[in-house]
């Protein structure tokens, strides 16, 4: 195991010096990180190096951990969310699903009692693009745009446009704006 300690910044607001400390397993995973003010996030990492558990603590700090199983294709299947570190009491979760060629076909999220707080359906044509779409079983067609309007900067990558605008981090979760 070793420990990095990262770059130090100075916020020119409060002209506090903000450091962090880094910590590594030998497969040169991150496990820790904990700054300067107490605030401390740890992974645990499964035998193929996914991220299984993060938790997110620290002085002053409302305890938050997430648990995330994968598919055969190393894809997110799903993702619970716990008020406490112990991963006794959920908040919420959401599952995703993807066809034959990885494409993310289902996203669902729930809260911790099971009740639906998004669903989100997608088809494609066979070049990948998202044809219709549905949102907590609202239909929403797509219809395919020339690809002049990507220069504008107002048309999804695949051409379509949408009055939801979505970004997905790094383990396929979304964030939906109108």
């Amino acid at each position: 195991m070793r420990t990095a300690v990262s770059s130090t910044n100075t916020k020119k607001a409060r002209s506090t010096l903000r450091c962090s400390t880094n910590t590594f397993d030998p497969a040169d995973n991150r496990t820790a990180v904990q700054d300067s003010f107490g605030a401390t996030t740890t992974r645990t990492f499964d035998s193929l190096n996914r991220v299984t558990t993060m938790q997110f603590g620290g002085t002053g700090q409302t305890p938050l951990r997430e648990d995330f199983s994968y598919t055969t294709r190393d894809q997110v299947a799903t993702q619970y969310r716990f008020s406490n570190l112990a991963g006794t009491t959920t908040i919420g979760y959401s599952t995703m699903t993807y066809d034959g060629v990885g494409r993310m076909t289902n996203l669902q999220h729930q809260n911790g009692s099971g009740a639906n707080i998004a669903n989100m359906t997608n088809s494609y044509d066979l070049a990948s693009r998202i044809t219709a779409e549905q949102l907590n079983g609202a239909h929403e067609s797509r219809r395919l745009l020339p690809q002049s309007c990507h220069q504008r900067g107002h048309c999804h990558p695949g051409g379509w446009r949408s009055g939801l605008r979505r970004r997905a981090d790094m383990r396929g979760r979304f964030q939906i704006r109108r």
